[in-house]
């Protein structure tokens, strides 16, 4: 590709998409798409974190199609990013993030929420907020009900700042 600047229309706005790594946590219809969006955007530096497969219903609401089927999510999403990006950097953890968060930190860390349900959500924030050495710069929130999106961005979150969206 070498030549071709993907995210041409939006030069002179977003500029410094790749001076942060992107923690994407639960790689389902938020993570994938915000992965994909990102990586549309000029993002090129991602962890992905994901233990599951993607299932039928999964293609319905995500990045994902029949062929994935069965496959892991990181795997798949890191093959999309690798179709839309030039040289991206991809580190695949199948695993949780609660139990696997040792790959934080960068130093310019933005982490997106996309587990589906609410503790693990909690649980996560409460690790990457609480452990200085965690501490991203920007914890962005996905949530998705049957017909509403609402999404948070928290700029040096804190567990208590979180905790007043919570729910």
């Amino acid at each position: 590709m070498g030549d071709i600047m993907i995210n041409q229309r939006s030069e002179g706005i977003v500029n410094n998409m790749n001076g942060y790594v992107y923690h994407i946590l639960g790689c389902g219809a938020i993570g994938s798409s915000a992965a994909t969006q990102l990586a549309r955007s000029g993002a090129e530096n991602f962890t992905l974190y994901d233990f599951d497969k993607v299932s039928e219903a999964n293609v319905g609401v995500s990045q994902y199609n029949v062929p994935d089927i069965g496959k892991y999510k990181v795997d798949v999403l890191q093959e999309t990013i690798y179709d839309i990006c030039d040289n991206p950097i991809i580190l695949q953890v199948r695993d949780k993030f609660i139990d696997n968060c040792q790959y934080l930190p960068y130093g310019n860390d933005i982490i997106v929420l996309g587990f589906d349900n609410m503790s693990s959500r909690l649980d996560a924030v409460q690790i990457a907020c609480s452990v200085k050495r965690l501490k991203p710069v920007i914890l962005i929130d996905g949530r998705m009900g049957s017909q509403t999106y609402q999404q948070y961005a928290f700029v040096k979150p804190t567990v208590a700042k979180y905790l007043k969206y919570w729910y």
